[in-house]
């Protein structure tokens, strides 16, 4: 049924290649599902990942149009139904009948991940977690290596922001993250020792509104280390909740955290500590073994 609806989509917009179709489909729903017609970089962009002139995009976003495939509101193309763009993105990156992964997720991550940052980081992770709930193969091994490279070279305001977006993964993509934090706190670690270091140049997940002058104008609160270490630790234990596998590291980095935030003068039990309480309700057990687990864990810290 998938495959025919699929052929029926591509097979209304005959003057393209039904696969070119499919890659540029593909390739829309892989960065947020919409196409911004005055961001011009950005569709040169995808125009150049998919082998498409300027020309030749407008004549093929013109006839998804005409087959209700896209709608136009203002500048905003959008690839509708929800149900084509997850199909599309799919098909295009695992060959079902064989098991097997496509290329398609490397090469759009590393031609597109400047342009679309965050929504691409977003759908691909999601992609990569309905492929698995399939047996199918994961996708996204690629992609963390990137990410560590942005945050081993970024400052605290780029760890700051790089928490922040990274937060869904924690649902999604637990064994990725917690290595991944583990990152951010060594990176942290690295930058008090320093003192004030200049922003680096930035990349997507560590791209800021508000650089540090920026916040000075604005009388905005000046970012500390423990605003980060408090952002941290709910991942941690929503990345335990999400693989219980993972408890063990996820108690671990919530313990260096709370060291690290038990002596902020506070009226309320710090992040680590509610993380770690939230993971022990009984009402709300990710697993019958995390009790004795923390206990255990508890034990070796004391």
């Amino acid at each position: 049924v998938r495959s025919s609806y699929r052929q029926s989509i591509t097979a209304t917009v005959n003057e393209f290649d039904p696969a070119l179709v499919e890659r540029f489909l593909a390739t829309c729903a892989a960065t947020g599902g919409a196409i911004d017609l005055n961001n011009t970089e950005a569709r040169a962009a995808v125009n150049g990942f998919c082998g498409l002139s300027d020309d030749e995009s407008n004549r093929l976003l013109s006839a998804l149009i005409l087959a209700d495939v896209m709608i136009k509101t203002e500048s905003i193309l959008r690839l509708v139904p929800d149900l084509l763009a997850d199909m599309m993105l799919e098909t295009e990156s695992v060959t079902e009948s064989l098991g097997q992964r496509t290329s398609f997720v490397p090469e759009v991550w590393r031609a597109l991940y400047p342009f679309f940052g965050a929504q691409l980081l977003r759908r691909l992770t999601d992609l990569d977690w309905r492929l698995r709930r399939q047996d199918l193969p994961g996708v996204v091994d690629g992609i963390w290596q990137t990410l560590r490279d942005e945050i081993v070279s970024t400052d605290l305001i780029g760890l700051h922001e790089a928490v922040q977006r990274l937060a869904a993964l924690s649902y999604t993509q637990p064994y990725g993250l917690v290595p991944l934090l583990a990152e951010v706190r060594n990176r942290l670690a690295e930058l008090v020792s320093l003192g004030e270091v200049p922003p680096p140049k930035r990349g997507p997940l560590t791209a800021t509104h508000f650089e540090r002058e920026a916040r000075r104008t604005l009388r905005l609160r000046e970012l500390t280390a423990a605003d980060v270490d408090t952002e941290m630790a709910p991942l941690l234990a929503q990345c335990a909740r999400t693989a219980p596998e993972l408890l063990e590291q996820a108690l671990d980095g919530l313990w260096e955290l709370h060291r690290k935030l038990a002596p902020v003068p506070a009226m309320h039990p710090d992040a680590a500590t509610k993380a770690m309480e939230a993971l022990a309700e009984l009402g709300r057990l990710p697993d019958e073994t995390v009790p004795q687990r923390i206990i255990d864990r508890v034990r070796t810290w004391l």
